[in-house]
């Protein structure tokens, strides 16, 4: 369940509650119930198609584009998030480039810290 829906207590708590009313008496909970009765939720986000994008992973960027399409995220929102990261990936390779340290892409993007400055 936790690999259709995410982690979310509360939407597990509530596709539980439909499972077990599915179920009924029976004691042996199978997948095919769990895919039967269990609503998908997308757990990909914008962000982690195009990481998956930058680092030419075809099939994951098809899998997380189409569960994001079909979840309802419009086609140019995505579009929009993609364009976005690609400049800043391009800004930060440029401050590299120029001789610049982690503290100057730090300067110029302040939600780069940690692990998501280590990550570029």
């Amino acid at each position: 369940m936790v690999k259709l829906l995410g982690s979310q207590q509360a939407v597990l708590d509530g596709e539980l509650q439909k499972l077990i009313c599915y179920v009924g008496e029976r004691i042996d909970i199978q997948s095919a119930d769990i895919n039967a009765i269990c609503s998908t939720v997308s757990i990909d986000t914008g962000w982690q198609l195009g990481d998956a994008l930058f680092r030419r992973d075809a099939l994951t960027a098809l899998k997380i584009g189409k569960a994001l399409l079909m979840d309802g995220t419009a086609l140019i929102a995505l579009l929009r998030q993609i364009r976005s990261q690609y400049q800043t990936a391009f800004q930060v390779a440029t401050i590299l480039e120029l001789g610049g340290s982690s503290a100057d892409i730090s300067k110029q993007f302040p939600y780069m810290r940690g692990g998501i400055l280590e990550s570029r």
